[in-house]
């Protein structure tokens, strides 16, 4: 569970090896002879080999504790989104901040972040500890907010919707009026294909500030977990730090020890539905310890 695939992952963002693009010759123009286009049809250009940088590390984040996380009624007085941090995740995002930056040293920053208040709150207590010159960019990105949860207004039906959750299961249970896990993850999808596409410094770090379900559903998203294995996880501590390191013998990722106890990766099977066998824990913790893993 906490090793990358083979499989789309590697296709679409790879360093691991060196990759041939074959396409089909075309030409313009009509008119042409029966026998020209059958002689086309088995012409191919190969195109020239190249390497994608990725980024060293993808470090995701999960925001400090809510005014919403202390008390549930703030969800009937106050949008969702406007609801920022108590003085507790405040301090909890500042010592993210001092966590981040002894990980990252002085190396270069990306840092993608949820429109929602705590999370934007969480990304301002974490650049105190970063050298601006380090953070190279620092982009509000909507897909990875919070789950939406509806136009729920009555705290006990707020609760009851939580603990029809519990065991319906995260990932299917819609909220009246809002979003199921699988909706969240099919944006978080989305915006992999952004992050291929935008980060090409194989040196840098790139940041992601979000929310405990968005942040699992992004490593299920990325990592290829069945819905079985993403249910056997948890929400990250508030605060807490969930480390992808790229492994330089095969360019792909691999979560940390610390991580895959944070998010209890214990607990998920090691053998999907249909057979498919995953990295176990011990062999990652094994891997990592040789290449400086948290």
């Amino acid at each position: 569970i906490g090793g990358e695939e083979e499989g789309e992952e590697e296709g679409a963002w790879s360093s691991s090896k060196q990759e041939s693009r074959e396409r089909f010759a075309s030409q313009g123009g009509g008119g042409l002879p029966t026998d020209s286009l059958d002689s086309m049809s088995s012409t191919r250009v190969v195109m020239p080999n190249f390497i994608t940088p990725r980024p060293a590390k993808i470090i995701l984040i999960r925001h400090g504790e809510s005014e919403g996380n202390r008390d549930e009624s703030v969800y009937t007085t106050k949008a969702d989104w406007k609801i920022g941090l108590t003085q507790l995740g405040k301090n909890q995002a500042r010592q993210a901040g001092r966590r981040l930056r002894d990980i990252v040293g002085a190396g270069d920053v990306h840092i993608y972040h949820s429109p929602y208040m705590r999370a934007v709150e969480t990304t301002s207590e974490i650049l105190k500890s970063l050298d601006p010159s380090q953070v190279k960019v620092v982009r509000e990105e909507p897909r990875i907010s919070e789950q939406q949860f509806g136009n729920l207004r009555d705290v006990d039906a707020i609760r009851r919707c939580k603990e029809e959750r519990k065991v319906f299961g995260r990932f299917f249970f819609r909220f009246p009026d809002g979003e199921a896990g699988l909706d969240v993850y099919s944006r978080v999808t989305t915006f992999i294909g952004t992050l291929r596409r935008d980060q090409r410094d194989e040196n840098c770090t790139v940041v992601i500030v979000t929310h405990g379900l968005a942040l699992r559903l992004f490593l299920m998203r990325w990592f290829q977990w069945t819905v079985e294995q993403f249910e056997a996880t948890r929400n990250p501590t508030f605060g807490g730090i969930a480390i992808m390191n790229r492994i330089p013998a095969d360019g792909r990722y691999r979560l940390t020890p610390s991580t895959l106890d944070m998010i209890g990766a214990e607990n998920a099977p090691t053998t999907s539905a249909i057979g498919r066998t995953l990295l176990r824990k011990a062999y990652t913790r094994e891997l990592l310890s040789n290449h400086g893993g948290v």
